[in-house]
């Protein structure tokens, strides 16, 4: 049996633009969103409608499900490891769809080979994942591919906005989703 997003807490780690994403998600889906990221102004986390968390340990020591939303950088590598697994409660769930360079993979791995926690992971250290990867014999891990977005549907709304951009450029219409570079810092 699963857990509903309704009404559970749920932890974010990273509030850039894909953490965003995430959270609007979460919150249409009345989940409780609590967030860490030590860029994220107290204004913003009131216009995001998120808990401000104060630290890491905050987010897995009281959220029963974490997803990790960090992007890779220097700052972020190996950010949750062991220590962190512990301070998951008993059933707990981490969700990494951002990237396996922001886990301690081993750490990850032994915690959920205790069985006390569950997982949903679609990033790994090593991709595509070696067929005798102890990740795949796991009952209590979902595992698939990095390929959001990987539908036939996707695949046409992303050829059309290529061709919706190239129309603009064209015609000397502004682009609408151009990526500036305090949008993804903030």
């Amino acid at each position: 049996m699963g857990q509903e997003l309704a009404g559970n807490r749920v932890g974010v780690v990273g509030a850039g633009y894909t953490g965003r994403e995430v959270i609007w998600r979460l919150k249409g889906l009345h989940a409780e969103v609590w967030v860490y990221d030590p860029y994220l102004s107290p204004e913003r986390a009131a216009e995001l409608g998120v808990y401000n968390a104060p630290d890491l340990d905050t987010i897995f020591r009281d959220c029963p499900i974490v997803t990790m939303q960090a992007p890779p950088t220097a700052e972020t590598e190996r950010m949750i490891g062991a220590r962190h697994f512990k301070l998951l409660r008993d059933g707990a769930i981490l969700i990494n769809t951002a990237r396996s360079l922001t886990v301690d993979q081993e750490a990850m791995l032994a915690e959920f080979q205790s069985g006390r926690i569950s997982g949903a992971l679609d990033v790994f250290a090593q991709a595509p994942l070696p067929a005798d990867s102890p990740f795949l014999r796991l009952e209590n891990v979902i595992t698939t591919p990095h390929v959001a977005g990987a539908s036939v549907q996707a695949r046409y709304r992303q050829g059309q906005t290529i061709l919706d951009e190239i129309r603009r450029i064209v015609t000397g219409e502004g682009l609408p989703d151009v990526v500036h570079l305090q949008r993804l810092s903030s």
